[in-house]
């Protein structure tokens, strides 16, 4: 058990990084309500650890704490610690949701970390002042930084097959540093190739031919391995583009281009992620639709 001393205070803080950066996760989706991140711990003989995680969903709810207690399942909570990032509302909608102030306290949490106070609070004292283990203000969050390293390269050549063009492109992205600040003072989050943000490496090489009217395209995409917020590693990923476009007439009719596009021509399916979000792919790196083909027939005069 871990006694509320300067170490519960550095344990607090951590934890509280934590659920700002899993807060994070939804930003730009949660409106009208914040983006809340919530943690659950629970002290053990080796200290603390995380039963579950929340944050509020796309479309404002759930909230960030009930998002938590739901994943933590029946009495995981009890006794526990709840950090959140927005103290838990205290009111009810006409939508009935049951407020997180009464989630909280049904969970049997002994210990509340806020790191704000609830700006639309409608009750006062719904929790004894002796609860909260820590109020940290940051309300000046917009001072957070984004530091991006990284490089770029790109090559070209031309030859000829049997008499036509055939022109090879590759480039290549390597993500060197993608470090995350959420305040002037706090410590530097590295999220370069970690499921949820861009890939550290990404790499595509294509070819294309030219016959006469018609033109065949081929490129290989290859975004490098992921890892987890646990460590575990996501493999690669590795698809094939093809297209092929002529350009002529037919009949009476001139100017015509025919297209053929086929985007993952062999329907690789992105590589298995264990996400939060219950999809089971990371949609900041992967495609989960497979094959796609489309035919597209123009005339310009």
């Amino acid at each position: 058990m871990v006694e509320a001393t300067a170490d519960r205070a550095a344990l607090d803080r951590d934890f509280m990084r934590q659920a700002l950066a899993f807060g994070a996760r939804g930003q730009g989706t949660t409106w009208p309500n914040p983006c809340v991140g919530a943690l659950v711990t629970q002290d053990t003989a080796d200290g603390p650890v995380i039963v579950a995680r929340g944050h509020t969903q796309p479309g404002g709810r759930p909230h960030g704490e009930a998002n938590a207690f739901d994943r933590a399942g029946p009495n995981a909570a009890a006794g526990g610690t709840l950090y959140v990032t927005l103290e838990p509302c205290s009111h009810r909608t006409i939508r009935a949701a049951t407020p997180c102030v009464e989630r909280t306290i049904l969970a049997g949490v002994r210990r509340v970390v806020a790191a704000m106070a609830d700006p639309n609070a409608s009750g006062l004292a719904a929790y004894p002042v002796d609860t909260y283990g820590a109020i940290i203000d940051l309300r000046y969050v917009n001072t957070g930084s984004l530091d991006v390293a990284g490089l770029d390269a790109s090559a070209a050549w031309k030859t000829t097959v049997k008499g036509d063009p055939l022109a090879l492109n590759a480039s290549l992205s390597w993500l060197t540093r993608y470090e995350r600040k959420l305040t002037p003072t706090s410590a530097k989050t590295p999220l370069a190739g970690q499921a949820g943000y861009p890939a550290d490496l990404r790499a595509r090489i294509t070819a294309s031919w030219t016959h006469g009217p018609a033109l065949v395209t081929t490129s290989v995409n290859h975004v490098g391995d992921l890892a987890t917020e646990s460590g575990r590693r996501i493999a690669p990923w590795t698809t094939v583009d093809l297209q092929g476009r002529w350009r002529g007439e037919v009949l009476a009719a001139r100017n015509l281009t025919l297209t053929l596009n086929v985007q993952n021509l062999f329907d690789q399916d992105p590589p298995f992620y264990d996400n939060p979000l219950a999809i089971g792919y990371d949609p900041a790196n992967a495609d989960p639709l497979g094959r796609m083909i489309s035919l597209q027939l123009t005339k310009t005069w």
